[in-house]
């Protein structure tokens, strides 16, 4: 393994070591006592422990790591002092790096959404600049002025591309996104299907999992194999693929 992140709290150097990439990552925290390295965390704190850590940021009192499901801030001690996970309605973050600025605002750079800014507790400001999240197409539909884009897809070999950057909208002076990906662990949307009768009441079909329905942009309902009549091409396995 490497060791990726390395800065001074409080005096004390502080390391990650890297053994790994992402899904299989085993990274550990270590502190300079003075005398010999120690862990930094305890073996037992899960949070960030056995989990990639993306960066490291400190001051004279706090560490500020970002890692694969959130930022956690840590006093000298390793005590946890703060954290943002659970941003988002339907699935955890994937925030890459974050700092902390003088006026003590937050400031996290996150994959899915840009850039984040956390000024008091669970009130978080996201900045995008003016285009969807990204350049990836597979599906088009529209209805009174806005426009709705699924970037899922599949392979020439009828197989899952893996795509979870939500379902994008635009509202004629912005873009927004719908994450989901919370929702059974839904990725590729590769449909939408806007309810004539009510522009806010539509449905996102994926490749694989079945179909979301959507009102007012909130998860209405899902609909899989067990629960509507939509069935598996795999039997028993509610694989359900939503085609055009």
């Amino acid at each position: 393994g490497i060791y990726n992140e390395a800065d001074i709290l409080g005096g004390k150097p502080v390391v990650n070591y890297f053994s790994g990439w992402y899904w299989a990552s085993l990274d550990r925290l270590y502190i300079f006592d003075g005398t010999s390295w120690k862990f930094f965390l305890d073996y037992n704190d899960t949070s960030i422990t056995g989990n990639m850590v993306y960066s490291m940021e400190t001051t004279d009192t706090l560490a500020l790591i970002a890692w694969r499901w959130g930022v956690t801030g840590y006093n000298i001690a390793g005590k946890q002092v703060k954290f943002s996970g659970q941003l988002w309605t339907y699935e955890k973050p994937e925030m890459v790096y974050a700092i902390i600025d003088r006026q003590g605002v937050y400031w996290y750079a996150d994959q899915k959404k840009g850039l984040v800014k956390n000024s008091a507790e669970m009130n978080y400001e996201i900045i995008t600049p003016g285009g969807p999240p990204s350049n990836k197409v597979y599906y088009l539909a529209s209805n009174e002025g806005v426009l709705w884009v699924a970037p899922g897809g599949r392979t020439a070999q009828n197989n899952n591309t893996w795509n979870g950057e939500g379902i994008f909208y635009f509202t004629g002076s912005r873009w927004n996104v719908i994450d989901y990906t919370g929702v059974d662990s839904t990725l590729d949307i590769v449909n939408v299907a806007i309810d004539p009768a009510n522009k806010e009441h539509f449905f996102a079909g994926s490749w694989g999992w079945g179909v979301l329905e959507f009102e007012n942009t909130s998860l209405k309902k899902f609909h899989n194999e067990t629960n509507s009549s939509n069935q598996s091409v795999i039997p028993g396995a509610n694989v359900v693929r939503i085609t055009a």
